[in-house]
């Protein structure tokens, strides 16, 4: 273990607790927010401000919080004089906001707080009665007391009345299909007293630090579909209509009705068949909204998806195809590939809706060729996966043309090429997905925008040409990521603001090292601002399952700022700036490259746990660690000694010296033993339960992704 100037536990409790403390000792905070002026500075003095911060509270109300800052590292000044100590400034265990105030010191602060990291996690676009359920998973960098932020405020409104809920902690979801805990803000909003029609859902999620521009809200920051913008809801009271389909059935005398059995008893023989005798009962009415197909025995061959002739009338809620109640899923299946599966939705769309909507529920879909599902250029098709079983077969070729997905509890077979990768069309969500395919050098490309709840093999996390501002890689089991390419690189080619990466396991097996976590790394060119790293647990050895973080090197000089890293269990923790830009890579800017020096000096970090040092112990001018980890840090001092977090059973990848590695055969368990030194060592929570779902503890909570 690397003991590096860390606070006391007295003190680090302070850090976090919002006890008064003294006059402050500084005279003023630097515009970056993170540097203060003292007269006569000391190393790790861990001296106590008191800070009076603009906030809000349990119920969204404007609020004032006090906390208590500490004075760190004394900051040094940039190659090639690293040796050498600034004067008078000195980093702070995180940031001051331009909001805050501090009594006697002057606030040069240019650092707002920012808005919380958010998006909604169920599926929308459904028929309502006279209860709407909203969930949403939301993360921000002063979480604190096992919360994340301070509350969100729901809203459903027909365009005249709007209903709220206000939810203000976080709880294990529960969802079916969800493969780990997923913490979520969820309600149930009584809609009794809004009218028939189209409900528009929003939210406004409150942080605990920040004033009324650091409040994210759906209704007013959402520019796109996939992202924290408003979904819709069509309330309608009445009963559905249901076609079913057999294989015994006839397209030509098969019934609709609202009574499911009248229907069951005379099916239609194709999906086609069902999707037109729908639209010939209902279309003028509700249109297909109101619409159910249910899927019964295929007989040993699955239904055909094939497309239609015109264009079917839709309103609001998605037309649903699901299973016969009375057939289990391995014998309802409909398939889709050998022809594209064109429906035609959208048509009478309700403004302000711009999309077609299809929810497969509860059903096995087959992909059986390269073709996809497609919407129109002027409808595009929202797909909506709730708790089916896809094979893909096999096939390389994308099954989205004109449409975006969402899936919810999808297991996933026959997963190939760059099926899940991001391309012209989206996968906007994957909750509770489970996707194992053999392990592959350069991963499975995997959209990461919003994935939450899942298990995941081998996984590259891309973007395609889209923002990775606002994603979201929380609640997941990430094994066996690749080692030719990055499991997830953030700010590589472009600036993101806001990330969260929350309470994941990373189990590194492979002997061939590589990063797992790449942010505004080796010579990229992005800025990176409010990236989150709270709760995760990774395995490895030294370079095998590393994080190369927040770096200022290479030929482009670029910013990291307003990160939290807090509670990590850490395999091992890389950061480069100016002393490697200058000293491997002599860049005559290198006294410049000073961009992640917050990050360097600890700032926003704490309570984290690392299994090995990296090229570079933790220390004074490290051309490849921090200068300093944070508050309550125990890091590895060897490369090849392991400081043992204890695990119950570890299968990742090790090293002896050399360093030689051994891979690992993967599947541990990482939950933490009673001795484990990474229990206890969080004394201010960020999450209130773990990724098994276990409650955590108030204070003294344990680094990683598991409860203790």
């Amino acid at each position: 273990m690397l003991a590096f100037g860390f606070a006391p536990a007295a003190l680090a409790v302070l850090a976090k607790s919002g006890t008064a403390a003294p006059a402050a000792p500084i005279s003023a905070i630097a515009a970056s927010g993170w540097q203060a002026t003292v007269a006569s500075p000391a190393e790790l003095a861990f001296s106590p401000i008191s800070v009076s911060r603009q906030g809000f509270d349990a119920a969204g109300a404007a609020t004032t919080v006090v906390e208590t800052l500490l004075t760190t590292k004394r900051v040094r000044q940039p190659y090639p004089n690293q040796a050498q100590l600034t004067a008078s400034s000195v980093a702070l265990s995180d940031y001051v906001y331009s909001t805050d105030s501090i009594a006697g010191v002057t606030n040069s602060s240019a650092e707002t707080s920012p808005r919380p990291i958010c998006n909604w996690i169920m599926p929308h676009r459904l028929v309502v009665g006279t209860t709407l359920e909203a969930e949403l998973v939301a993360f921000h960098r002063n979480a604190s007391g096992g919360k994340q932020v301070a509350c969100v405020v729901f809203s459903a409104s027909d365009g005249v009345t709007t209903v709220t809920a206000t939810v203000s902690a976080a709880a294990v979801s529960g969802r079916v299909g969800d493969r780990n805990a997923v913490l979520s803000y969820k309600a149930s909003l009584d809609i009794t007293s809004l009218a028939a029609g189209l409900i528009t859902l929003n939210a406004r999620v409150f942080p605990r630090i920040g004033g009324a521009a650091s409040v994210a809200d759906s209704a007013l920051d959402g520019n796109e579909a996939r992202g924290f913008s408003p979904r819709y809801f069509l309330k309608n009271t009445g009963g559905k209509s249901y076609a079913y389909v057999a294989t015994t059935g006839n397209d030509t005398t098969g019934v609709v009705s609202t009574t499911a059995a009248t229907a069951a008893a005379t099916p239609f023989l194709t999906v086609l068949g069902a999707i037109d005798g729908l639209h010939a009962a209902i279309g003028a009415t509700s249109g297909v909204d109101m619409g159910e197909i249910r899927i019964g025995n295929d007989g040993g061959t699955p239904f055909v998806l094939a497309s239609t002739a015109a264009t079917r009338t839709q309103k609001v809620a998605a037309l649903t195809i699901t299973r016969d109640p009375a057939v289990p899923r391995a014998s309802a299946r409909v398939s889709f590939g050998l022809a594209a599966f064109r429906p035609r939705l959208g048509g009478a769309l309700v403004a302000p809706l711009a999309t077609g909507a299809l929810l497969f529920r509860d059903l096995a879909i087959v992909r059986t060729g390269a073709l996809a599902f497609t919407g129109e250029a002027t409808a595009q098709l929202e797909l909506i996966f709730d708790d089916c079983s896809f094979d893909n077969a096999g096939n390389t070729a994308t099954w989205l043309a004109d449409s975006h997905d969402y899936h919810f509890g999808t297991g996933f077979a026959g997963i190939a090429g760059a099926v899940l990768g991001a391309a012209t069309y989206e996968h906007r969500l994957w909750r509770g997905i489970d996707s194992q395919p053999t392990f592959a050098a350069s991963g499975y490309s995997t959209e990461g925008w919003c994935v939450v709840g899942s298990n995941l093999a081998s996984p590259q996390f891309t973007r395609g040409t889209r923002s990775q501002s606002g994603g979201i890689v929380a609640f997941c089991k990430l094994t066996a990521p690749p080692t030719t390419a990055v499991m997830l690189q953030l700010a590589q080619d472009a600036d993101v603001v806001g990330f969260a990466i929350v309470q994941n396991l990373i189990e590194y097996v492979s002997a061939t090292t590589n990063a797992v976590v790449r942010i505004s790394g080796d010579a990229a060119s992005g800025n990176n601002s409010h990236v989150i790293l709270h709760h995760n647990t990774c395995a490895g050895a030294f370079e095998a399952g590393r994080w190369n973080a927040f770096y200022d090197e290479g030929a482009t000089r670029r910013t990291s700022k307003l990160q939290s890293v807090a509670g990590n269990i850490a395999v091992a923790v890389y950061t480069k700036s100016d002393v490697f830009r200058g000293s491997s890579e002599a860049g005559a800017d290198a006294s410049s490259a000073t961009g992640n020096w917050a990050f360097s000096h600890g700032v926003g970090c704490r309570d984290n746990f690392s299994q090995f040092m990296s090229a570079n112990a933790v220390g004074q001018g490290a051309a490849q660690a921090q200068d300093y980890a944070g508050i309550g840090a125990n890091y590895g001092g060897s490369q090849t000694a392991r400081n043992d977090p204890l695990f119950a059973n570890y299968q990742g990848t090790t090293v002896a010296a050399g360093p030689v590695y051994t891979a690992g055969a993967g599947g541990g368990t990482y939950t933490l033993g009673g001795a484990s030194p990474a229990r206890a060592m969080v004394d201010d929570p960020v999450l209130a339960f773990g990724l098994g779902g276990v409650a955590r503890a108030a204070a003294n909570d344990a680094a990683g992704a598991w409860a203790a």
